[in-house]
């Protein structure tokens, strides 16, 4: 486990999953084909990621705790495909997608789920529905439909800091765990 050390107050967190620079260019490359169709604006390629579970506000006094709850998650590494771009028009994103379910990351973000819950922690507890976002505020949404799959090799996950910055949010992972 690798830790980037947290400030004081709160902190707005989430677990997720990043790709590789590669698979982000894919993804970026994608929501630039699909910009024009869709309108919106494109997310940077650095910020492309899938969460696994969003955490919301935690005390940064929690954190450590936090990270002991995801250290008892230890699945082993997977792949699985992006296999189709898609839109949901009430949230105004577009995104990509596996086909198909992905047994593993349903259970990785299950685990987690499990793990976060027994230690006491409040989450958001919408389902698990694998996505990576790659436009915000479209305009038109499109059907789904199919793409060149694009193949994300699993490793590790992350938790990860949502800071709201001058320039917008950026994202600060504070520690990884090696799947093994």
């Amino acid at each position: 486990m690798r830790i980037n050390k947290p400030d004081a107050g709160n902190a707005r967190l989430f677990f997720a999953l990043w790709p590789s620079p590669e698979v982000q260019r894919s993804l970026r490359n994608i929501a630039l084909q699909h910009l024009g169709e869709c309108g919106g604006r494109p997310m940077r390629a650095n910020t492309l990621h899938m969460t696994l579970l969003f955490m919301g506000a935690v005390k940064r006094l929690q954190i450590v705790e936090l990270m002991h709850a995801a250290e008892k998650v230890s699945p082993s590494p997977f792949a699985f495909k992006l296999q189709q771009v898609a839109c949901w028009p009430r949230n105004h994103i577009g995104y990509a997608a596996p086909r198909n379910e992905v047994e593993e990351l349903a259970w990785l973000a299950r685990l987690l789920r499990q793990e976060v819950e027994h230690a006491g922690f409040r989450f958001d507890r919408k389902d698990f529905v694998p996505h990576v976002t790659l436009l915000r505020d479209i305009v038109h949404p499109v059907a789904p439909r199919l793409i060149d799959p694009i193949e994300w090799q699993v490793s590790e996950f992350a938790l990860v800091e949502s800071v709201l910055t001058e320039h917008g949010v950026r994202y600060q992972k504070l520690a990884t765990w090696q799947l093994l």
